[in-house]
């Protein structure tokens, strides 16, 4: 042996051995493999590498034992395994559902005060269906997923659509079933034979299915479709029945009618025509316009008679002794007035024509009652009183004055009872004079003719307006000139007042005898707003009497003259 090949057997023996053991070892486990797949069935050998499906298959039953098996012993197992896979499907799911259900009801709710909302309840009302259902019918969406173009008898797929997002299925098992299933109802169920299966339930799918006389149409919803989609539907089924005769029934130009989108499409667009309202016919605008003009016609009638109605409360609230409590009316036909009314006062009747009521059933309810008012007053002390012709009577703020010829016994009888009567407080009879004293009577008469002869109401320069210089001359003049009146009176003798006006010796004589015609009737004017007669006041050129030097004033001035005595 070389000296080499022994060196490498001392240094390297122990691990030449093991080396050798592991190599045994292996080629043990090899054939002991060999051995078992030569045991196993060829075909096996053959799933096992193929993968087919069909050791898939196999593996079913006896998975699916075990897995109830391992449910039934270890159920709390099973759960933790899944829990964390369908835990947060279900959340999303509910999710989405409770979501959905959200906007649906926001929705609903906001159309419920909107013009959109107000067509639905006239639909509603109008087809007889409960609101909430029509809302719905409205809101819910829906999603085609299959459809099927189906031969009759024979179960043959003439055409099939899916939605894009959707897995691809067995076209030909779904119409075999559903032929079947049709022709079980048919043969089984119906009791003509005119029916078939129209609807179904297929977990979350409605199934609707439209027959025709060569090909049936099955389509696959989600959601809550719409009657408008049946319609779609049944139209587009039979606009493939009319073409079919004239061409390839599987050119596109025919396959296109029952594209998803364009069912989708054509069931939104006819159920939004559905929810407008139809347009009125001529009856039913007649009606309305005849509504509104009624309307409009009552509306009129009734603010024009509560016009009146207030025009009748301010009449009656301005009359004399009456206290207006409150009116009661129906239009047109009746009134009901309630107040008090002083027995004194004049009737109602006048301030109740000049509302213009027409022709209604009248009702015045009034309680009597004293009124202070001041005509009322006055009238009551000349009931009372019962004051000689000669003699006048006036009522300022509760002072009764008297003036003309009066007794005395007369006078203190009036003072006693005066104050009996509501709104007269005391009596003034500085004014009255006794019977028989006709010369003393003269005497003041003619002073105060000749004081009045002597009175002047200065003027502006040029102007009918007072001299602010003299501001009492013209209340000076008026008193005298009362006083005068109520001696004449008294006297029984008739008085005339001149009215001129004067003016210097300023300007032409044309411009100063139309500004001395002015001044006359501004005094005249004036003197009739303080309560003189118009019929005793006169304008008149100046008296010849009247001396050079009077003639030449800014004023205005009177000449009082009195007429033969007569008896009144």
């Amino acid at each position: 042996m070389p000296d080499f090949q022994r060196l490498r057997e001392l240094l390297l023996s122990d691990e030449q051995a093991q080396l050798a053991q592991l190599q045994a070892q292996l080629h043990e486990v090899a054939q002991k493999h060999e051995k078992t797949f030569e045991r196993l069935p060829p075909e096996l050998v053959t799933l096992l590498h193929n993968d087919d499906g069909r050791i898939a298959d196999a593996l079913v039953k006896p998975l699916s034992r075990s897995l109830a098996e391992a449910v039934r012993q270890q159920p709390q197992s099973i759960v933790d395994a899944l829990f964390p896979v369908i835990g947060p499907s279900i959340r999303k799911a509910i999710a989405e559902a409770m979501r959905d259900l959200v906007g649906n009801l926001n929705q609903a709710v906001e159309s419920s005060l909107s013009l959109q909302g107000l067509r639905w309840r006239i639909e509603a009302r109008r087809s007889g269906v409960p609101y909430a259902q029509v809302v719905l019918r409205h809101l819910l969406r829906f999603h085609i997923d299959h459809v099927f173009l189906i031969e009759p008898g024979s179960g043959l797929v003439l055409h099939h659509e899916s939605a894009p997002d959707l897995p691809a299925i067995d076209a030909d098992a779904v119409a075999g079933m559903l032929s079947a299933i049709n022709d079980f109802v048919h043969d089984s169920v119906a009791r003509d034979s005119h029916s078939a299966l129209n609807s179904a339930t297929v977990g979350e799918h409605v199934l609707w299915l439209i027959e025709g006389p060569r090909a049936n149409l099955a389509c696959f919803i989600r959601g809550a479709p719409p009657l408008a989609l049946q319609a779609a539907l049944a139209q587009r089924l039979e606009q493939w029945h009319g073409i079919r005769d004239h061409g390839d029934p599987h050119a596109p130009a025919f396959t296109t009618l029952f594209a998803i989108g364009d069912l989708e499409h054509a069931a939104t667009a006819d159920n939004a025509a559905a929810g407008k309202p139809r347009s009125a016919n001529w009856p039913v605008k007649v009606l309305l316009l005849l509504l509104v003009l009624g309307i409009a016609a009552y509306w009129w009638r009734s603010s024009h008679w509560h016009a009146r109605i207030e025009n009748l409360r301010t009449n009656l609230s301005a009359h004399a002794g009456f206290v207006l409590t409150g009116i009661e009316s129906r239009p047109y036909r009746e009134v009901h007035i309630h107040g008090l009314l002083d027995p004194v006062a004049e009737p109602l009747q006048a301030d109740i024509d000049q509302a213009e009521l027409g022709a209604v059933t009248l009702d015045i309810d009034t309680q009597p009652f004293v009124s202070a008012a001041p005509a009322l007053a006055l009238k009551r002390a000349k009931t009372l009183l019962q004051p000689s012709p000669d003699l006048q009577l006036e009522l300022d703020h509760g002072l009764l004055k008297l003036s003309g010829i009066a007794t005395p016994e007369w006078i203190a009888s009036a003072r006693e009872r005066a104050p009996w009567i509501a709104g007269i407080n005391a009596i003034d009879a500085t004014h009255v004079i006794a019977p028989d004293n006709t010369a003393a009577l003269r005497a003041e008469l003619d002073h105060q003719l000749k004081t009045i002869a002597n009175l002047r109401v200065h003027l502006m320069l040029a102007k009918t307006e007072l001299d602010p210089a003299y501001p009492d001359e013209l209340s000076v003049l008026t008193s005298q000139l009362k006083n005068a009146l109520i001696l004449a009176a008294q006297l029984k003798l008739e008085i005339h007042i001149d009215v001129y006006g004067l003016t210097d010796v300023l300007g032409e004589d044309t411009i100063n005898r139309v500004l001395r015609e002015k001044r006359a009737a501004w005094l005249i004017e004036k003197l009739i707003a303080e309560g003189i007669a118009a019929d005793r006041l006169h304008a008149s050129a100046i008296p010849d009497t009247l001396p050079q030097a009077q003639r030449l004033l800014r004023a205005a001035a009177v000449f009082v003259s009195i007429g033969a005595d007569a008896a009144r």
